[in-house]
């Protein structure tokens, strides 16, 4: 019996290619779901943007008027959060409203600084085209004009990050595509890496990853590809912006406390969900730090059965395990995530496990689910970003055995 139940994890030579029809009728309601979300969410903030109220696009305006900043002042007075507020209040025509601090490392500079040659909105539609071009190719490489990069861009995260004009698709797309390039093309799969490095919450577990396969050549790609960007970002800006980003970050932490009670309900993660629930500081700071060691030790295991579709999915839910702090339009990540085990679960040809596919359903929706006011009180994204890993891991470990006894290798993602 228990044989039995575990053939729907295996592969199966006797299946054909693709979702089982429950399946496949389940993710075009999704879709269509998800497409109609995302046209009444735009029209709201379109609503919002003519009543003169700040919205759309409102992130964005950090990196346009940081990269004006770099142009018009030395560069290591970006890291003075008055000084840079003043600069964007100049902006905004001096219209009230607080500034966007820029904490990111001095790499990160050489991205948004060709964003001071063009006005605001052509610089927001070059910035969109530039991060989503790499998202699709990142998760999906020459499969970008197939159903899976519809779903990625229909995801309800794919909506919040382009409305804020965040950098989820730019981290996403390097992180997704480092692990699926990694067995073919190590060297681009560690430049990618490497490239992460101005969002090192979400890179930190891919040098784990990468040494867990045997991938040195793209692990040895991408530390060569940090400190050929920070050797870079020193000559374009000079060595005393390194002093005020390390200086400027403990007050940078403290802005952070100082509102986190108001962005909480935002973080799909663990610390910031154990807030929600009232649990004491110190409490949570130990929690995470367990939760982060547990999803390291997992994503060690996953990846020493090899890398494909199904340890980058476990990747993803891992990084919001191990970070205490992430935005909801940072979730592109398990956007991408999704896609991959519905792709994985396409080769095999057979339905989705119950409990995997309402873990997918629920933390599709989950980028809704912090937005809605009414339901931010009941942090569902830990449970469900562990249970995804546990299901996902679980299914790696028993193909690999199944591999193991026929005499097969691990697959890449592709």
């Amino acid at each position: 019996m228990r044989g039995c139940a575990l053939n729907r994890y295996l592969p199966d030579s006797r299946a054909k290619p693709g979702l089982a029809p429950w399946d496949r009728r389940l993710a075009a309601a999704v879709l269509v779901a998800s497409a109609a979300y995302a046209v009444a969410y735009a029209i709201a903030c379109f609503i919002e943007e003519s009543q003169g109220v700040l919205y759309l696009f409102g992130d964005f305006f950090a990196f346009w008027s940081e990269s004006r900043f770099l142009s018009a002042h030395d560069p290591a007075q970006l890291y003075d959060a008055h000084a840079l507020a003043a600069y964007q209040r100049e902006l905004r025509g001096g219209s009230a409203g607080s500034g966007y601090p820029f904490p990111y490392p001095p790499p990160y500079l050489l991205a948004i600084w060709p964003l001071r040659f063009l006005p605001y909105v052509p610089a927001f539609a070059a910035w969109m085209a530039c991060s989503v071009s790499v998202y699709l190719f990142g998760v999906l490489g020459a499969r970008w004009r197939s159903y899976s990069a519809l779903g990625l861009l229909a995801a309800p995260a794919s909506l919040l990050a382009f409305i804020a004009g965040q950098n989820g698709f730019l981290t996403a797309g390097l992180m997704v595509g480092s692990l699926r390039l990694a067995p073919s093309r190590p060297w681009l799969a560690g430049f990618l890496t490497g490239c992460l490095c101005y969002k090192p919450q979400f890179a930190v577990l891919l040098p784990v990853a990468l040494a867990a396969a045997g991938l040195w050549r793209a692990f040895a790609a991408a530390a060569l590809t940090v400190a050929a960007l920070c050797l870079l970002s020193t000559a374009c800006f000079g060595f005393g912006i390194w002093q005020a980003w390390l200086q400027s970050l403990p007050e940078y932490s403290r802005l952070l406390a100082e509102n986190l009670d108001r962005l909480q309900t935002m973080m799909p993660t663990v610390t910031a969900s154990l807030l929600v629930l009232g649990v004491d500081r110190a409490a949570v700071q130990w929690v995470q730090a367990a939760v982060a060691l547990a999803a390291l030790a997992g994503v060690w295991l996953v990846f020493r059965r090899g890398s494909g579709r199904l340890q980058a999915a476990a990747l993803c839910a891992a990084a919001f395990l191990v970070t205490p702090y992430a935005f909801v339009y940072d979730m592109l990540p398990i956007a991408a995530a999704i896609v991959l085990c519905l792709e994985h679960q396409q080769t095999l040809g057979k339905e989705f496990d119950p409990v995997l596919r309402l873990t997918i359903l629920l933390l599709w929706a989950v980028p809704i689910l912090l937005m809605a006011p009414p339901l931010r009180r009941f942090p569902l994204s830990p449970a469900l970003l562990m249970l995804f890993f546990m299901l996902t891991a679980r299914q790696v470990f028993l193909e690999s055995r199944h591999g193991a006894h026929a005499g097969q290798r691990p697959s890449g993602p592709e």
